[in-house]
């Protein structure tokens, strides 16, 4: 049984993407991720398969992965990192400014929306006052870079290269689609095992999380902090508290892909 999806009316802005039409909203309900029961909700945010200029969306197979949580001063820029690849921000409070490529008129991104782009375009605080943005950018890893697995909050950079397994983060080759859902995980509430086929990352927003897998090896994440699911191992996710869990959720699937979970056999018989 599907979770119930909702589709959030502040989807995406146009400095990112168009905006998803009422029969993408539907077909992506049907092929909402596969979670048991009510145990938690999802709510789409993100689905973009191109970038502002057109372009598929493409990373290498090994990328190295920085999370953050940014502040800006009125009229600041934020600097596009080295060796940046990909970036996409929420704008948590405020106001973000989106420069277009080539000169033209600059955009506003308001909280509660998103920006995406691989660097080619200026990203600037209103005049008006602070921003505050969630930055996931993903940047070309350095030959022979160590792997890295930290853990940590998000209010400095948090660079990772593996899950806590210490395998790789690893990309399709592939022309890519770019989901992020909103997890609302129940009090009390235990996740089915599944695999996920394809890169996952999970930031948690608010609660606890206990990610465990059938190795016996478990971890609990907090608040700022960034899971890297692991690929082809099962495993599950448990809220143990009284309050919900709240999880953005971003997956990385080849453009024709509308999802990342398949249940494990012993939950379901099918693949979702």
């Amino acid at each position: 049984m599907l979770p119930s999806l909702n589709v959030d009316p502040r989807l995406l802005h146009s400095a990112a993407a168009a905006h998803l039409q009422p029969a993408a909203q539907a077909q992506q309900a049907q092929q909402a991720p596969a979670l048991m029961g009510n145990a938690a909700t999802v709510t789409l945010l993100v689905d973009l398969m191109r970038l502002p200029d057109g372009s598929h969306i493409r990373l290498p197979a090994y990328p190295e992965l920085q999370v953050q949580t940014v502040t800006l001063a009125p009229g600041e820029r934020l600097l596009a990192a080295e060796r940046l690849l990909l970036r996409h921000a929420l704008v948590q409070r405020g106001e973000l400014w989106v420069a277009a490529r080539h000169g033209g008129r600059a955009e506003p991104v308001t909280e509660g929306q998103w920006a995406l782009d691989d660097g080619g375009r200026a990203w600037a605080a209103s005049e008006q006052g602070p921003v505050q943005l969630l930055v996931l950018q993903h940047l070309r890893r350095l030959p022979g870079a160590e792997p890295s697995m930290q853990e940590g909050a998000a209010s400095a950079p948090l660079t990772l290269t593996t899950d806590y397994t210490g395998e790789p983060i690893t990309m399709p080759d592939a022309a890519l689609r770019v989901l992020v859902n909103r997890y609302e995980v129940l009090p009390n509430a235990t996740l089915p095992w599944h695999l996920n086929p394809h890169q996952r990352y999970a930031y948690v927003e608010r609660g606890q999380l206990e990610v465990q897998d059938l190795a016996g090896r478990s971890h609990v994440y907090g608040p700022g902090e960034t899971v890297v699911e692991q690929r082809q191992t099962v495993h599950r996710g448990i809220n143990r508290g009284a309050q919900p869990v709240s999880l953005l959720v971003f997956d990385y699937v080849p453009k024709e892909k509308r999802s990342n979970t398949v249940l494990h056999p012993a939950q379901s018989s099918s693949a979702r």
